[in-house]
C-alpha cells in the first residue's frame, strides 16, 4: 500500500467530477474506501481496481498503451487476490476441522512433499546452475529461457518459473501455519519484485532473451541467493531438517539444511 496516497491523490478529483447514483462514481468511492484503509482486502482491493476499468474510455487514443497496460497489471492482480483468497477459505475449512496437532502435521507433511520438491530443492538445484556456470551468457540461460535442461529433465527456467506463480499454487497459500506463510510469501514477493525488473521478450520459437537496463545480473543472482536463505530458514523453523534428494541433489546426498553454503 506504498502507493495508495498517490493514488488517492489522483483519484478524488476523478471521484468529485463523475454522476452522482452512477456505477462509476459507486466503483471509484469504494476503491477511495479501500485505498484509505491501513489493510484492506486483496481481493476486495484488486475488484476495486478492476471495476474502475470502465472509467478510462477506448477512445482516448492518447494514452491507449497506458489504458491496455493498467488493465493488463489490474487483471493479473486480480487473478492473484481470486486464487489467494481461494486459498484462504480453504485454510479456514482446515484449520476448523483439525486439532492443534493434526495442523501441525499436515504442515510438516506439505513442506516435506510438495514444498521439498516443487519449491526448495528445485529452487537450490537451479541456483547452484545459474552459479557454477562458467559464463555470463549461460548464467542468463537459466533465468531468462523458458525452458532449461536440469539434472532430472527439462525445467522452467527462473523467470518463467516466476511469472507463472506455481510455488504460491502447489505449496505457500496452502501452509496453515500463519507466520511460516507470511514469512515465504514476503520473501518471494521481495525477490519477485527484483526479478521482474528484467524486460523479457520471447520469439514465436519460444527463445527468450532479457534486458539489464534496470536491474544487473549480479543483483538478480543476488536477490535469488536471499530467498533462497528465507525458504531455508522457514523450512528448518517447520522441523525439516535435510533434503530428501529424491530428484534434485544440487548439494550432495540428503545434506542437511544448515550445511549448505549458497
Amino acid at each position: 500500500m506504498m502507493q495508495a496516497p498517490k493514488l488517492i491523490k489522483a483519484l478524488a478529483p476523478v471521484h468529485d467530477t463523475l454522476d452522482d447514483g452512477t456505477d462509476a462514481k459507486r466503483d471509484a468511492g469504494e476503491l477511495l474506501m479501500l485505498l484509505n484503509k491501513m489493510e484492506p482486502n486483496e481481493y476486495a482491493l484488486a475488484k476495486a481496481l478492476l471495476s474502475i476499468a470502465n472509467i478510462f474510455s477506448d477512445e482516448d487514443t492518447a494514452h491507449r498503451d497506458l489504458i491496455s497496460s493498467y488493465h493488463a497489471a489490474v487483471k493479473s492482480f486480480y487473478g492473484r487476490a481470486q486464487s489467494a483468497e481461494f486459498h484462504a477459505r480453504e485454510r479456514f475449512r482446515l484449520i476448523s476441522s483439525l486439532s492443534d496437532k493434526d495442523q501441525g502435521d499436515y504442515d510438516k507433511r506439505l513442506f516435506n512433499q510438495e514444498g521439498m520438491t516443487y519449491v526448495l530443492e528445485f529452487y537450490l538445484t537451479l541456483y547452484k546452475a545459474i552459479k557454477d556456470a562458467p559464463t555470463q551468457e549461460e548464467k542468463r540461460r537459466y533465468i531468462e529461457h523458458r525452458e532449461v535442461a536440469m539434472e532430472f529433465g527439462r525445467a522452467p527456467g527462473l523467470w518463467t518459473d516466476m511469472v507463472k506463480d506455481e510455488i504460491l499454487e502447489k505449496f505457500t497459500y496452502k501452509i496453515l501455519n500463519n507466520d511460516l506463510r507470511e514469512e515465504i510469501l514476503l520473501g518471494y514477493y521481495t525477490f519477485k519484485e527484483t526479478l521482474m525488473k528484467l524486460n523479457v521478450t520471447c520469439d514465436d520459437g519460444g527463445s527468450c532473451a532479457a534486458a539489464y537496463d534496470r536491474i544487473s545480473l549480479e543483483e538478480v543472482i543476488g536477490g535469488f541467493k536471499i530467498f533462497l536463505e528465507v525458504l531455508l530458514r522457514v523450512f528448518e523453523k517447520a522441523g525439516i531438517m535435510e533434503l530428501k534428494s529424491l530428484f534434485f541433489k544440487p548439494y550432495g546426498d540428503k545434506p542437511k539444511l544448515n550445511t549448505i553454503s549458497l
